[in-house]
C-alpha cells in the first residue's frame, strides 16, 4: 500500500539512523525503532496505534500520519535493524506535523556535555532544499521539548552527522520533527549517544624512512595516559616500527586507539671520498639503486654524472618516498711536468702564527708522498705521508732544540719520481 500525497506539494525525504552504543550510561532503549506487532510497510499510522506497536517511542505529532518501512517497502533500507520510520509536514489541511519522542535508558543530567550522532537521506526528487530537522530533549514524551540541534537541509544519499549540546535540564526523552513550514516527508531510524567526550586521533596507520619520527600526542584536559609501554605521558615518541595503542582516562570515561608504523629503508648511495683531479680529467659519480629517482645539484636527473670542474657535487636519491643524500668535493689541479716544489731551508715553531710549521709546498698533484726529518745523529724525528702534514718543531712531545735538520722527501707526480734532501734550521 502507497502513501498518499498531494500533488500540488512537494515533499521531502529525510532519512536518519541513529546508533546505540551500550558502552556508555545513556542510550537509547528503541533508538533503532524495532517493533513488537507483526508488519509489513504500514503507512499513515495514527499515533496511538504506532505508539502501541514501537516500544519506548512516542508519536505525538498533530499529523497523527506515521509510517514503519523497512527493506522492499520502495524507498531506502533501514541501516540499523528491521525497520526505520517516517514523518511528514504536511501544509495542507492546517500545517500538520508528525513527531516522535525517544526514551533514554536513563535521564540527562542539567549542564552535562553530550554527543549525538545520527544519519539522514533526502530524495532530491521531491526536495525544495530547505527543509531541516530538529532535535529537542523533553521531560515528557508528548511534547517536543527544548531544541538543541537544527540539521543542515540533507542530501539524498545517507550522510552521518555529529553534534554536542549540554543539557538544559534533566530530560528523559530525545524528540524529533521537521523544523521549518515546509512540505516534506522524513526517514528516521537509530541514535547514537556518546557522554564519554575525549576526543582522541592517533591518525592513520602509516609508513615512515628510517631514522625518521612520529610525535603521537593524545592530550586532553585533565585527563590520565596509559601507553603500550607503560609511560603516562600524553604524548609517544615513535623512533621504531610496531603498533602504538594510548588509553585515556577521564573520571570514569575511559577511550583508546591505535595506530600501526611501519618503517622503510633509506636507498643506499656513496659519491665515494672527496677526490683530487688533475687538469682534464673526468670522473664519474655513479649514483644507481634501483627503482630510484635523482635529482643532482643542477637540477639534472640521471643516474650518473660526469665531474670535470672543481666544485661540490651531491644527489638525492628517492626511493619509495623516501631519500638520502650524498656529495661529494673535487678539487682539480695542475699535473703537467713543469710541477714545482717548494722546501724551506728555515722555520720559527714559536706559535705566533708566522712560519710555525716546515711545510713542502707544490703547485701541481702528487701521490706516495713521504717525508722524513732527522736530526744530526740520524734519528728520526718526524715523518708523514700528507703533504698539507708539516712539522712543528717537537719531538715526542717535547720541544725540539734549536740547531740543523736533515729531511728526505719522496713522492711521485705524473711523469717521474721527486727524490729531494736536504739541511732545515730550527729557530725560535
Amino acid at each position: 500500500m502507497e502513501k498518499i500525497i498531494n500533488m500540488s506539494r512537494y515533499f521531502l525525504l529525510i532519512f536518519f539512523l541513529f546508533t546505540v552504543s551500550m558502552s556508555f550510561p545513556q542510550s537509547f532503549l528503541n533508538g533503532d525503532f524495532e517493533i513488537n506487532c507483526a508488519t509489513d510497510c504500514i503507512w499513515n499510522m495514527e499515533n496511538s496505534l504506532f505508539s502501541s506497536c514501537m516500544a519506548n517511542t512516542l508519536a505525538f505529532g498533530t499529523g497523527n500520519s506515521v509510517d514503519i518501512q523497512k527493506i522492499g517497502c520502495g524507498y531506502s533500507n533501514p541501516q540499523h535493524g528491521k525497520y526505520f520510520i517516517s514523518l511528514s509536514f504536511i501544509i495542507f489541511n492546517f500545517y500538520r506535523f508528525e513527531a516522535v519522542s525517544m526514551k533514554l535508558s536513563s535521564p540527562l543530567i542539567k549542564g552535562r556535555k553530550y554527543s549525538i550522532s545520527y544519519y539522514e537521506q533526502s530524495d532530491t526528487t521531491f526536495n525544495d532544499g530547505i527543509d531541516s530537522l530538529a532535535i529537542g530533549i523533553s521531560s515528557t514524551p508528548d511534547s517536543f521539548g527544548a531544541i538543541i540541534y537544527k540539521s543542515l537541509p540533507p542530501i539524498n544519499h545517507w550522510i552521518k552527522r555529529t553534534f554536542s549540546f549540554i543539557a538544559p535540564y534533566n530530560a528523559d526523552y530525545i524528540t524529533v520533527k521537521m523544523c521549518l513550514f515546509h512540505e516534506g516527508w522524513n526517514f528516521i531510524d537509530n541514535f547514537n549517544i556518546d557522554t564519554c567526550l575525549i576526543n582522541i586521533n592517533l591518525g592513520n596507520d602509516t609508513t615512515l624512512c628510517k631514522d625518521q619520527a612520529l610525535s603521537l600526542d593524545a592530550s586532553f584536559p585533565d585527563a590520565s595516559y596509559i601507553w603500550q609501554d607503560g609511560s603516562t605521558n600524553s604524548t609517544f615518541n615513535v623512533i621504531h616500527p610496531g603498533i602504538f595503542w594510548v588509553d585515556i582516562s577521564k573520571n570514569s570515561c575511559h577511550k583508546r586507539d591505535s595506530i600501526i608504523v611501519n618503517y622503510t629503508p633509506l636507498p643506499d648511495v656513496n659519491l665515494g671520498k672527496d677526490t683530487t683531479l688533475c687538469k682534464g680529467q673526468t670522473l664519474i659519480l655513479n649514483a644507481m639503486v634501483s627503482h630510484a629517482s635523482y635529482k643532482w645539484q643542477d637540477g639534472s636527473t640521471d643516474t650518473i654524472y660526469k665531474v670535470t670542474q672543481e666544485g661540490i657535487y651531491w644527489v638525492d636519491v628517492s626511493l619509495n618516498n623516501c631519500s638520502c643524500i650524498d656529495s661529494i668535493k673535487v678539487k682539480v689541479i695542475n699535473c703537467l711536468d713543469d710541477c714545482k716544489i717548494y722546501i724551506p731551508n728555515a722555520f720559527t715553531p714559536n706559535d705566533d702564527g708566522i712560519n710555525d710549521r716546515f711545510l713542502v709546498v707544490t703547485s701541481c698533484f702528487v701521490t706516495e708522498y713521504r717525508m722524513i726529518i732527522f736530526n744530526r745523529w740520524g734519528e728520526n724525528i718526524f715523518e708523514s705521508t700528507d703533504s698539507t702534514i708539516g712539522w712543528d718543531g717537537k719531538f715526542k712531545d717535547e720541544t725540539a732544540q734549536d740547531g740543523t735538520y736533515y729531511y728526505y722527501l719522496t713522492a711521485k707526480k705524473t711523469l717521474n719520481s721527486i727524490n729531494l734532501s736536504g739541511l732545515i734550521h730550527l729557530i725560535r
